[in-house]
């Protein structure tokens, strides 16, 4: 076993090893990059007795939680499971009940793996300017879709990035999207209450509409924010294999991508930092703010009931 701050050399090629994150979870700048690295964040329950939503994936309990919690898809990225993680009054999120993901790009392979993970929810964060211009897989027309743009091209809640320009801290963005756009964020809780089987959401990446909603999501359940700001943070796992298909099959993507400054390529943990600490801030508490945005101890209570075991 190895913590973050050990002297000890790792290993570099193909061993696998389980990194213990602190709290402040910035010790993950100063790892080097690792292959086949498999993390296990603080307060992460490994997985036994399987699943009330989904499918239970049969792997031993010793594999590490970063490696488990992502799902392998042709031409989907940044899909992984939000189950196991430990909530402060000792309880578990399940497994295998909400997902969160990237855009969901499906040949039929991919599709084969959502029916094997029993998703028939999705719920797609993108804006109308975007699901008219990408579209969406074909095989979600089997699936009950729920088209909830968290904001719209038109009417952004933040200053747009421009080549050039400085931008506001990521966190600010993410705070002014929490705030202007709960209405969205309030119908998403309340769709993935509803559901008696396996949902994802998703935006483009996974990473920032998506990381908002999981963070407010896993908060609601009485996820500690280390625990939150971890999850949010295995999005950076997924931008090179995401721009390695896009620089082949969508160059257009690829071309984005590659455009942006390395500050809106990372998942930085004091974003989310920023964000659960200023909705704390503006509204007195997370569950003040989902009473101000719609989300009432009903909804709170039946997510609770349907995600914690």
């Amino acid at each position: 076993m190895i913590r973050v701050g050990d002297s000890r050399p790792l290993e570099r090629h193909n061993q696998t090893v389980r990194l213990y994150l602190d709290k402040t979870l910035t010790a993950m700048n100063m790892l080097p990059v690792l292959v086949s690295t498999q993390v296990v964040p603080v307060g992460v329950k490994t997985k036994e007795g399987g699943s009330q939503c989904g499918v239970r994936r049969a792997l031993p309990r010793s594999i590490a939680m970063m490696m488990d919690r992502h799902v392998s898809f042709e031409s989907c990225f940044n899909f992984r499971d939000l189950g196991g993680y430990l909530t402060t009054d000792g309880r578990t999120v399940r497994w295998g009940c909400v997902f969160r993901s990237g855009s969901l790009r499906l040949t039929p392979a991919d599709f084969a793996v959502l029916q094997r993970l029993r998703v028939r929810t999705v719920i797609d964060l993108r804006s109308t300017r975007e699901l008219e211009s990408e579209g969406r897989s074909g095989y979600l027309g089997e699936l009950d879709y729920h088209h909830v743009p968290l904001f719209e091209q038109e009417a952004l809640p933040f200053r747009p990035f421009e080549v050039g320009r400085p931008d506001p801290p990521q966190g600010e963005m993410y705070l002014s999207i929490a705030v202007a756009c709960g209405d969205s964020v309030a119908r998403c809780l309340r769709t993935i209450a509803e559901c008696d089987h396996a949902v994802v959401f998703h935006c483009a990446a996974g990473r920032d509409r998506t990381g908002i909603v999981a963070a407010i999501l896993l908060a609601s359940l009485g996820v500690p924010d280390e625990t939150i700001v971890t999850d949010y943070a295995l999005s950076d796992r997924a931008l090179e294999p995401w721009l390695t298909w896009a620089k082949v099959n969508d160059t257009k993507v690829a071309a984005d991508i590659e455009a942006l400054p390395n500050s809106l390529l990372t998942a930085s943990p004091q974003s989310l930092i920023f964000l659960l600490e200023g909705v704390r801030s503006s509204y007195g508490s997370i569950e003040k703010y989902l009473v101000g945005i719609g989300v009432g101890a009903d909804v709170v209570g039946a997510l609770r009931s349907r995600l914690l075991e």
